[in-house]
């Protein structure tokens, strides 16, 4: 995740071999194993990509937790000007250490949503429930695809609201999504994974089906063209707007979606202004 091409400030360079002596007599049965059994204890929730800023962290405490003489305090970069980057550069560099002690494992558990946080105010929840609700304005029929889209959507919204005024209905949140995975193994057959629950009903083309493979739940990207007329230099070109959800932000054990918004020039269609 985070790069540094300055070997000359890079902590692993450092020979740490007489420290290592002194710090265990560990031998090579002191594996992940052990280190797993501890991160048990320790909150997580499904991901498709591992947070490896936490996931650095946590090693370098359980590293701490199995190596004697207080040799992972003393490898730690800790000072007042060490950054975010020199300090997970630092347990990257403690790990290799003593690489030839662990084995490192990261392990992405199916353990379910446990939590849901809402943000902004009921009267969102209630104005997104409303603007739903008016565009059942727009279908061709009662009905049609996309009546049938809102009309799964509306329930949902619905204990979204009461969720948030503290009445919860927890065999509605249990069914979620389930996942289920089939095939594959030894025998070299095909593979894939099913995902059932209300989730598919949040999703515009999914929402009639009971089930469907996790390949085909996709967010799709927006792109606008717009036409730039630069008469100040007498250039015009072809320009897209394009946004969605691109990525999760991860903080606290809490996961969201997060937009962005890019305007990419396409240089193939500069010319001259065509607008008179």
């Amino acid at each position: 995740m985070f790069i540094n091409n300055d070997e000359s400030n890079h902590p692993a360079t450092l020979d740490y071999h007489s420290l290592l002596t002194m710090a265990t007599r560990a031998s090579s049965s002191l594996s992940a194993i052990t280190l797993l059994q501890q991160r048990q204890e320790i909150p997580r929730v499904n991901m498709v990509e591992p947070d490896w800023d936490d996931f650095l962290e946590k090693m370098r405490l359980l590293m701490r937790n199995n190596v004697k003489n207080d040799v992972i305090d003393i490898l730690t970069s800790n000072f007042s000007t060490t950054t975010k980057v020199e300090s997970l550069l630092s347990c990257v560099a403690i790990m290799d250490t003593f690489k030839q002690y662990f084995e490192y494992r990261c392990v992405i558990t199916k353990c379910g949503i446990r939590n849901v946080h809402f943000m902004g105010t009921l009267d969102d929840w209630k104005l997104l429930r409303h603007k739903t609700e008016q565009l059942q304005n727009f279908t061709t029929s009662r009905n049609d695809s996309f009546a049938t889209y809102i009309q799964g959507l509306l329930p949902i919204i619905d204990k979204f609201i009461e969720t948030y005024q503290g009445n919860v209905d927890n065999k509605f949140w249990n069914k979620i999504m389930d996942i289920k995975h089939w095939g594959g193994g030894r025998s070299g057959s095909p593979a894939g994974t099913n995902v059932t629950g209300w989730f598919l009903h949040l999703c515009y083309g999914l929402h009639e089906q009971k089930k469907c493979d996790i390949q085909q739940i996709r967010l799709n990207t927006l792109v606008v063209p717009v036409k730039v007329e630069n008469e100040l230099i007498n250039q015009s070109k072809m320009c897209y707007v394009a946004g969605g959800f691109h990525g999760i932000e991860s903080r606290d054990g809490r996961h969201k979606p997060v937009m962005s918004l890019a305007i990419m020039d396409d240089t193939t269609t500069i010319g001259p202004c065509t607008r008179k």
